[in-house]
């Protein structure tokens, strides 16, 4: 399962460099029956991630046929969440795909939620989760919620590589509010300290240094 989850990512990210932003040729735009052309990416893509959780080589076909008929920044969420998978093991790439299905039918928060309380994998695996369950959470416009899954990823898996995105965003939205300032300064300072060379870093310091200026 696995190895068809490399594939999938591999085969994405091949389509997106090579042949996204090729323009499709007239004679085929001609050519294509009228099913083809009214062909919904988004509804591909729900079938895509209904396959990831029971048959994620047949997802592959789906999600390029989808991916061909999106925007390009769009396009290139669907690599990035390819890749995220390709990072997971098979169960819990289940579990995201799921909770990702459950988002795009509308439940955006519910299964966001969902996905931070899945908490019986390993503590890499469980960062990867609770990462991505802040930034469903963003995307269902649940900025209370996403910072709560960061305070908590910060709490409990300090130690794993997410947690680095995880503070810079979480003092983004503590420094919001006046009151929250001084804990976003703290969360930044910690960051800048502990992981000098993570790659949100310099971002950090541009930040943090922004607030010690006034937020100006």
């Amino acid at each position: 399962m696995r190895t068809s989850v490399g594939s999938l990512f591999h085969a994405l990210a091949s389509f997106a460099l090579a042949t996204f932003l090729a323009p499709v040729p007239a004679v085929a735009q001609d050519a294509a029956p009228p099913s083809v052309a009214e062909v919904d990416p988004d509804a591909l893509l729900d079938e895509a991630f209904e396959l990831l959780v029971t048959d994620v080589e047949e997802a592959q076909s789906v999600f390029i046929a989808a991916a061909r008929l999106l925007p390009p920044e769009r396009a290139t969420e669907v690599v990035q969440l390819a890749n995220l998978l390709f990072r997971l093991p098979p169960e819990p790439g289940r579990v995201l795909a799921a909770a990702e299905l459950a988002a795009r039918q509308g439940g955006g928060a519910s299964a966001a939620q969902a996905l931070a309380a899945a908490d019986s994998f390993p503590d890499p695996t469980r960062a990867v989760l609770l990462a991505h369950a802040a930034r469903m959470a963003d995307r269902a416009d649940r900025a209370e919620l996403a910072a709560n899954f960061r305070e908590r990823l910060l709490e409990e898996l300090a130690e794993q590589p997410e947690a680095s995105e995880a503070a810079l965003e979480l003092a983004r939205h503590l420094a919001l509010r006046p009151e929250g300032v001084a804990r976003a300064v703290e969360v930044l300072e910690e960051l800048i300290t502990s992981r000098p060379n993570a790659v949100v870093t310099p971002t950090a310091r541009v930040e943090l240094e922004r607030l010690r200026r006034g937020g100006s």
